[in-house]
């Protein structure tokens, strides 16, 4: 019979991340929790997270060392077009396309994207400078629309 996830809730910076485990060594933190912190729309954070030459060969290497099934072809194809502007990445095209394991996505009513703790460690960063540099970008743009220019 299958073992029934364990849940437990991280205090952080005044926000509750969600940590699953099933087995009390390998731990899920909440990429979704996390992402909220910075932005009002979580999905499009991991998303942008997730499209970046740099967090995709982070994850492309913990896979390699984690993951006696990950598909280092379809990996390649994902690394060369990382960074290009019509590049685009989801947890669940991340999941399916190299049989990754160390970003899970839990659907249903409280649909979250959880990642293993070292990848945290490196989202947790990344997601907080996109964010920023996202919210600069947009006041940058709205500053050019006052003024007339584009």
């Amino acid at each position: 019979m299958p073992k029934k996830p364990v849940t437990d809730t991280l205090h952080a910076k005044g926000i509750d991340i969600s940590i699953y485990t099933l087995d009390y060594e390998n731990e899920f933190f909440s990429l979704t929790d996390i992402a909220k912190y910075k932005s009002d729309d979580a999905n499009a954070s991991i998303c942008n997270w997730m499209r970046n030459r740099e967090t995709l060969e982070f994850l492309g290497i913990w896979e390699s060392l984690h993951n006696p099934g990950f598909k280092p072809l379809e990996f390649e194809g994902f690394r060369r077009n990382a960074g290009l502007n019509a590049f685009t990445m989801s947890p669940t095209k991340w999941i399916n396309g190299v049989n990754a394991i160390g970003i899970v996505t839990k659907a249903g009513r409280y649909a979250k994207v959880v990642g293993d703790n070292n990848v945290i460690n490196g989202a947790d960063r990344t997601i907080e400078s996109y964010t920023d540099k996202i919210k600069g970008d947009t006041a940058r743009t709205a500053e050019r629309r006052s003024a007339g220019r584009r």
